[in-house]
């Protein structure tokens, strides 16, 4: 009796299912969301703006050293990023920076990552917040990824809070709080980031 009543439960919810497919979330055109703003430090190169979305990547074997990030146009009105970089000559993760502080390439305090020690950078870590200070988890989200020195760019990543919150499809969400790869031989060489306000 209990194998009858569990098949025909079965087929119920698949002939629901069938009859009315779920909605699906939002489809989410990565291609239409501003681009977080600012630069890189480059080996070789030095600092260099965000470039048709991104920073770095025109060499593979040169490393993103550093990054400087800033909030788009109106969305810095109500939110700053914090970012930090995880370089293991340097015990692994740097402290948090903030995008609302003045940018100085003198003072290690404005930028994350390093430049002049020729050190690789093999993970990022971004967060939004209000201009309160509070982590915002349900009014915006950002997206990030990096590419590696083999030539592959990682998947799309964000908080897991911003992506249950926002309720996207989690094509772009590997479930990761960072992009990089932090325990592999390879470092980051080019970095993008996209940021939608909810």
């Amino acid at each position: 009796m209990k194998k009858y009543l569990l098949k025909t439960m079965t087929f119920l919810v698949l002939a629901v299912l069938l009859v009315f497919p779920p909605v699906s979330a939002k489809a989410l055109d990565l291609n239409a969301l501003p681009s977080v703003i600012g630069g890189g430090h480059m080996q070789d190169f030095g600092w260099e703006s965000i470039s048709y979305n991104t920073v770095g990547g025109r060499d593979d074997s040169k490393r993103l050293e550093a990054i400087k990030l800033n909030t788009p146009g109106e969305f810095s009105n109500k939110y700053h990023i914090n970012y930090k970089m995880y370089v293991p000559r340097f015990g692994g993760w740097l402290p948090w920076v903030s995008s609302d502080v003045q940018f100085d390439a003198n003072n290690t305090n404005t930028y994350a990552g390093t430049t002049g020690q020729s050190a690789e950078a093999k993970g990022v870590q971004l967060e939004i917040r209000d201009n309160n200070g509070n982590l915002v988890t349900d009014r915006a989200v950002i997206i990030y990824r990096v590419k590696l020195n083999n030539g592959q760019w990682l998947d799309w990543v964000s908080t897991p809070s911003n992506y249950k919150n926002i309720n996207y499809d989690g094509t772009w969400i590997d479930g990761d709080y960072y992009a990089g790869s932090i325990r592999s031989a390879n470092y980051i060489t080019a970095f993008q980031a996209k940021i939608l306000i909810h």
